[in-house]
């Protein structure tokens, strides 16, 4: 998975997403030294946009491991494996990228075609 800084300034080294793709748990690196990890989920309502549970991003952990096993323990569905294939390169991390990019784009056609159809001006500039 490629790095990237999230809005909080923390390092986001790697992404797990459960099964049904609608949570995920973010581990990263703060600048400053440490390590965290916070857990999402995402809803269709919310346009795809992922919402922080739990608080648990305030935590620092001195090692990646411990912070692992600490997410192992207070996320049900996540387990130390899963982080183990994840950071192995088998992440999907990108796919929730694409996920979202799919539904922006989907919800913009969808308004647009509202748009154009409210408008009532489907035949103007064609010639019979």
């Amino acid at each position: 998975m490629e790095r990237h800084v999230n809005h909080r300034g923390w390092i986001v080294v790697s992404s797990v997403p459960s099964s049904d793709g609608g949570y995920c748990v973010d581990f990263y690196q703060h600048p400053d030294g440490g390590f965290g990890f916070e857990h999402f989920r995402s809803d269709p309502e919310d346009m795809g946009r992922w919402t922080a549970l739990g608080g648990s991003g305030l935590r620092r952990f001195e090692t990646m491991r411990a912070t692992v096993a600490e997410a192992a323990e207070a996320v049900e569905w996540f387990s130390a494996e899963m982080f183990d294939q994840t950071d192995s390169g088998n992440t999907t991390a990108d796919n929730r990228k694409v996920n979202l990019a799919a539904r922006s784009l989907t919800a913009f056609a969808v308004v647009a075609v509202v748009a154009f159809l409210w408008s009532g001006d489907w035949g103007a500039g064609v010639e019979p």
